[in-house]
């Protein structure tokens, strides 16, 4: 797992499209490589809150694990300790409770709508654009980029209730996201540090086949 964490770490935080896609917005190279140090800030900062909070709900459930006890706390997985600890600890402040999980969809909903805008968008220019590039107007690319948006959403609702009898969400998260960003990552560093790689030393393909099989192996 810590070479998944690393894989995804390095990868979703430098290589994605979504953060290209918003590193591509400024109107110089100096504003961008000040959103890319903002970013970076921004980033650490995050994953020392996660840490921390893993610390914390360590620290509390220490002597008394959730799990072991379920047929009192009614949990049944480890991704359910967050909104269990927000539920019986924080329940005595008025409106605080509802704030955490507000906050918590809210996150999620903006990281998913960058994600589907971004998948819309690389798939209408890599794709579609090359292959109908005779047909296509500005109203008609607005559109396509809608449905696809509509396609992917379908696709990510439906993932979702596949795995929702995975052990942990968080284990298939980073296993999901590796397999994609593992690859990726590897082409990245091919390119940049050594002018010898072509399309027929290293091929994404192959590499991210090879990375999903050797994560199904895994878990067998």
């Amino acid at each position: 797992m810590q070479g998944d964490h690393l894989a995804f770490c390095c990868a979703a935080c430098r290589i994605l499209m979504a953060q290209t896609c918003n590193l591509t917005k400024g109107e110089s190279l100096n504003c961008d490589w000040r959103a890319l140090q903002w970013s970076i800030l921004l980033v650490v900062t995050l994953l020392f809150s996660c840490t921390f909070f893993g610390i914390i709900l360590y620290a509390v459930y220490f002597h008394c694990d959730p799990i072991l006890m379920q047929s009192e706390t009614g949990i049944r997985k480890y991704d359910q300790l967050v909104p269990y600890f927000i539920v019986t600890r924080l329940h005595s402040i008025p409106g605080l409770t509802g704030l955490c999980f507000a906050g918590i969809f809210s996150g999620s909903l903006s990281t998913i709508s960058s994600a589907l805008n971004s998948l819309s968008t690389v798939t209408l220019i890599d794709f579609v654009q090359p292959l109908f590039s005779d047909r296509l107007n500005p109203t008609l690319e607005l559109y396509i980029a809608k449905g696809l948006s509509l396609m992917y959403g379908v696709a990510t609702i439906a993932l979702t209730l596949a795995i929702t009898n995975v052990d942990s969400l968080a284990q298939a998260t980073i296993v999901f996201m590796s397999v994609a960003e593992g690859p990726v990552l590897a082409v990245f560093l091919v390119g940049v540090l050594t002018r010898k790689a072509s399309d027929k030393v290293i091929s994404f393909l192959d590499v991210f086949l090879t990375n999903s099989f050797l994560y199904v192996k895994s878990f067998k």
